[in-house]
């Protein structure tokens, strides 16, 4: 099985709403639907920064980020 790194941006896309903007809002369906099977073909890991990131801010915003991140191993 092979290892994939996620990044903040991969996170976001998957959290919280749409975007507006028809040019996001494809990239955000197009890495939701990634994630929908990526956790059965891949061992998925994000650091320890990536998480820390995903929990700043609003904070219902970070819980939504941080649960996407459930599962997901932290080296």
């Amino acid at each position: 099985m092979e290892t994939v790194y996620i990044e903040t941006t991969v996170v976001g896309n998957i959290a919280g709403r749409m975007h507006p903007e028809q040019r996001i809002a494809a990239k955000q369906a197009a890495t939701r639907e990634w994630w929908e099977t990526a956790q059965a073909r891949y061992r998925i890991f994000a650091s320890v920064m990536v998480v820390s990131e995903c929990g700043d801010g609003d904070s219902a915003a970070a819980t939504e980020r941080l649960r996407v991140l459930d599962g997901v191993g932290v080296p």
